[in-house]
């Protein structure tokens, strides 16, 4: 035989063996390491204190606290109007207002007096006339020289020529349309040269102060909000302000089947304007409440959110809370027993029912 051949021949017995051993030695380390798992396994099973997980702990109280109900609102107008003319004529004044603030009474458009004036002068020369005759009539009457019924029919033709003229009056009052209460001028829908019917639009005006915060509620709360009670809003833009509850609807819309509820918020410099997003914070009542921080919340299995805390014999336990409310310094929560040890550090590893050693929060994480 070749003596090449024979060295490799050598080559590959070596590469057999040497394979053969450590396969051998592979298994035997996994066996082993299996049986260790398996035992610790059982170990924490049982209960015992040997090799526990090690969480760290602190002890919180349930106390009273507020609960408050937060709903997303719009900002709106507290009133606005659609200034319409009354009488016929055309636009021969129209100020520059639109998106200003007007005075009750100001002037928004201005139509043709036309002959409205010389209606009044005829009436009132009428009138004029009427008054001399009924003063001619009631000598005659005192005198004894004509019957009563002549001054009465002198009054009736009297006050006949005094309706004539107050008709004339609001006819000419009639081509100045005014706004009907202070606000801002919105929106012009009519300029100089357009020709007013009854019901055309000169512009819409809107009342700003107060201005209303508009928001929906589920049936759930509808009830336990009261016209009057104080609340809180938070205004795009504009920040913090309050004001009280002026409406609670009776009534659900037909289609979310929520209650429509508005508060009146004071508007004095005009900062908040209409149509911004606000959060309304109503209080509710008081419930008992334990603050901790968010970082404690954990998820189970299932989806729920929660605490996990410690009961008897230092076991772990899963409680579904729900958070009521937020702080700078953390969250209240209701759920958790009165006085309770939370797991603070470790609750997303361990799972519940399994027996844990505590450390205190004030002795330092594990």
């Amino acid at each position: 035989m070749k003596k090449s051949v024979i060295i490799a021949l050598v080559i590959l017995f070596g590469l057999i063996a040497y394979f053969a051993v450590r396969m051998g030695l592979r298994g035997d380390d996994g066996d082993t390491g299996q049986v260790i798992g398996k035992q610790t396994v059982l170990e924490l099973e049982a209960g015992q204190n040997t090799d526990l997980p090690r969480v760290v702990v602190e002890t919180v109280s349930a106390e009273p606290h507020p609960v408050f109900l937060t709903l997303k609102g719009r900002t709106e107008p507290n009133r606005m109007v659609t200034v319409r003319a009354a009488t016929t004529g055309t636009v021969v004044g129209a100020p520059d207002l639109e998106g200003k603030f007007v005075r009750k009474g100001a002037l928004l458009c201005r139509l043709d007096v036309e002959a409205r004036q010389a209606r009044i002068d005829e009436a009132e020369a009428r009138l004029n006339a009427e008054q001399v005759d009924f003063d001619a009539a009631q000598t005659l009457v005192e005198k004894g020289w004509a019957a009563q019924t002549r001054a009465n029919a002198a009054k009736a033709a009297r006050d006949a020529a005094q309706a004539s003229v107050n008709a004339a009056r609001v006819e000419l009052e009639r081509t100045r349309l005014t706004a009907p209460f202070a606000g801002v001028f919105e929106t012009r829908l009519a300029e100089a040269g357009d020709f007013l019917s009854p019901g055309s639009p000169c512009g819409v005006v809107a009342e700003l102060d107060p201005i209303r915060v508009v928001a929906e509620v589920t049936e759930d709360y509808a009830t336990a909000l009261t016209t009057g009670a104080p609340v809180h809003a938070n205004v795009l833009s504009a920040g913090s302000v309050e004001g009280t509850i002026s409406y609670v609807a009776r009534t659900a819309d037909e289609n979310t089947r929520t209650f429509k509820v508005e508060a009146v918020i004071d508007n004095t410099d005009g900062r908040i304007s209409a149509g911004l997003t606000s959060d309304l914070r109503i209080k509710l009542g008081e419930t008992e409440a334990t603050k901790i921080s968010p970082a404690m919340l954990t998820l189970h299995d299932d989806g729920r959110l929660g605490i996990r805390h410690i009961t008897g014999d230092d076991m772990v336990t899963f409680t579904e809370v729900s958070v009521i409310d937020d702080a700078t310094d953390g969250i209240w929560i209701t759920g958790l027993p009165a006085r309770a040890t939370v797991i603070s550090v470790g609750q997303d590893y361990i799972k519940d029912g399994i027996q844990v050693e505590l450390v205190s929060a004030t002795d330092g994480a594990p």
